[in-house]
C-alpha cells in the first residue's frame, strides 16, 4: 500500500512493482543509492535485503505508516498556536485552567534555529527585570549538588513537537481553555535544554515566574532581542533543544521461542538508529493495566477465585477518604457499572475489581507470581515501594517492568 501511494503521488503508475522508474525517482529525491540495490524489479512477497532499503527510504517519503488504520493515535488538545496542553481539572473534573505540556516546535524555533519566547509567555516588573510566566513554554527548575544546596536555577524549555497537520483529525470543538481536540496519528518529539542564563541573575518571584535581573539584560543588551510581532528571541549558541525528534507512539518488543527459550530478536523502538539511543527492550516502563493479569488474576485464581466470581463495581476511597481507583470510564455516562464477573473485569480492564481482588488476596501474594515470571524490578523496600495496589493491579510500580526481563 506504501509503494501504490508512492507511485500515485509522483505519477509512477498504479501497479505494485518497483521497476527502474520508481528507483530512479527514489534517487532523485535522495532517498536512496541506486549503486546500493541489487535487483533492478522488486515485485510483491520479494525476499531480498533490497526491500529493506526500500522501505527505509518510502519511510523518509513520510509515506511508510500513512495508510496503517490500526496504528494507535495521541488524542490530545491543543491552543491556538498549535501547542499541545495539559488540562487543570477541579474536584468535579471541571476544566479550570490548561498549560503547555509540548511546544509546536516551528512556534518555539524560528527559521533561522534561534529560540522564540512568545509575547505572551514574559513581562517586564516596575524594576526593569524580565519576567518569564509560569506554566507557558518553559519550566523552571532548582539545581542541587551533593549537600543539597541550590546551585541553579534552570530555565529549561518545555519538549517540542513536530507533525502533519493535514493528517490530524478534529475530534471536539474549543472550550475556554483550548482551541480544539485532535487526534494524531504520529509525531517527532524533541528533547527541551535550557536557555544559558546564568544563576545569579535568575529568582523566583512569589506567583513562581522566573525573574531575570536588569543587570543581566545590561550587561548582555543582545542576549534578548525582539522581532516585528514582539517576540522575544534568543539566539541559537544560547540555548539548547535537540536537533533530531523521536517519533511517538513509540513501542518495543522482545521474540522468544517458547519452547526453548531462545531469545530470537529484539526491537529497543521504532524508527530509531544510531548510537547511544534509549533502548525500551532493556530500560523499565511503566506496565500500566497490563500487570492485571499477572499480579493479580493469576495468583487470584490460585486462591480460589473463579472467571465467574462476581464483584461489585461501585466507589471505594483511599485511607485520606479520597476516592480511589477511578475507572478508565470515569468521564463516561456512568462511572461506575455495578455487578460483574472477574472475565468482565479482565475483559472491560476494570480497577475497582482488580484493586479489591488485589486487597482481598493480599498485596504481598502478587509479588511471587511476578517473580516467578522474571520480572526483576520490583521495589520491595523503602518509603517508596511496590507493595501496594497501585504497584501490582494498575501497574503504577516504581521503576516499571522491562519487556526483556
Amino acid at each position: 500500500m506504501q509503494l501504490l501511494l508512492f507511485k500515485k503521488k509522483y505519477n509512477l503508475g498504479s501497479d505494485g512493482v518497483v521497476g527502474k522508474s520508481s528507483l530512479q525517482k527514489l534517487e532523485e529525491l535522495e532517498l536512496l543509492t541506486l549503486e546500493d540495490f541489487t535487483l533492478t524489479t522488486l515485485k510483491k512477497g520479494t525476499a531480498h535485503d533490497d526491500v529493506i532499503l526500500l522501505k527505509e527510504a518510502l519511510e523518509r517519503d513520510g509515506l511508510l505508516f500513512k495508510s496503517n488504520d490500526k496504528m494507535p493515535t495521541i488524542k490530545a488538545y491543543k491552543d491556538q498556536y498549535g501547542n499541545i496542553l495539559s488540562l487543570q481539572r477541579n474536584k468535579r473534573k471541571s476544566v479550570i485552567g490548561s498549560e503547555i505540556l509540548l511546544n509546536q516546535y516551528d512556534q518555539i524555533v524560528n527559521a533561522e534555529d534561534n529560540l522564540r519566547i512568545h509575547k505572551n509567555s514574559f513581562t517586564y516588573d516596575s524594576g526593569g527585570n524580565l519576567v518569564i510566566k509560569a506554566d507557558t513554554q518553559f519550566n523552571f527548575y532548582r539545581a542541587y549538588n551533593d549537600n543539597r544546596e541550590v546551585t541553579d536555577i534552570v530555565l529549561y524549555i518545555k519538549d517540542a513537537y513536530k507533525s502533519d497537520t493535514d493528517r490530524e483529525k478534529t475530534i471536539a470543538g474549543g472550550g475556554s481553555y483550548y482551541s480544539k481536540r485532535v487526534s494524531i496519528p504520529e509525531l517527532y518529539i524533541y528533547k527541551g535544554g535550557a536557555v544559558r542564563v546564568p544563576y545569579q541573575y535568575k529568582t523566583l518571584d512569589d506567583d513562581r515566574n522566573m525573574v531575570i535581573s536588569k543587570d543581566f539584560l545590561d550587561l548582555n543588551p543582545d542576549f534578548f532581542t525582539k522581532d516585528s510581532e514582539g517576540n522575544l528571541v534568543v539566539s541559537k549558541e544560547n540555548y539548547t533543544i535537540s536537533k533530531t525528534g523521536i517519533i511517538q507512539p513509540q513501542s518495543a518488543m522482545v521474540l522468544i521461542d517458547y519452547k526453548t527459550g531462545e531469545l530470537k530478536a529484539i526491537v529497543g523502538g521504532r524508527n530509531v538508529s544510531g548510537q547511544k539511543i534509549f533502548n525500551r527492550a532493556t530500560n523499565p516502563r511503566q506496565p500500566g493495566s497490563s500487570i492485571k493479569p499477572l499480579g493479580v488474576y493469576l495468583p487470584a485464581i490460585d486462591t480460589g477465585i473463579t472467571a465467574a466470581t462476581v464483584y461489585d463495581d461501585r466507589p471505594r476511597f483511599n485511607p485520606s477518604g479520597q476516592r480511589w481507583p477511578y475507572n478508565w470510564y470515569e468521564y463516561s455516562e456512568f462511572k461506575y457499572r455495578g455487578l460483574m464477573t472477574v472475565r468482565e473485569a479482565l475483559k472491560d480492564s476494570n480497577n475497582v475489581v482488580a484493586v479489591d481482588i488485589a486487597r482481598q488476596m493480599g498485596v504481598e501474594n502478587s509479588i511471587p507470581y511476578l517473580k516467578k515470571l522474571g520480572i526483576s524490578t520490583i521495589v520491595e523496600t523503602g518509603n517508596v515501594n511496590d507493595i501496594n495496589p497501585s504497584a501490582v493491579a494498575l501497574g503504577g510500580m516504581t521503576k516499571g517492568i522491562k519487556p526483556l526481563i
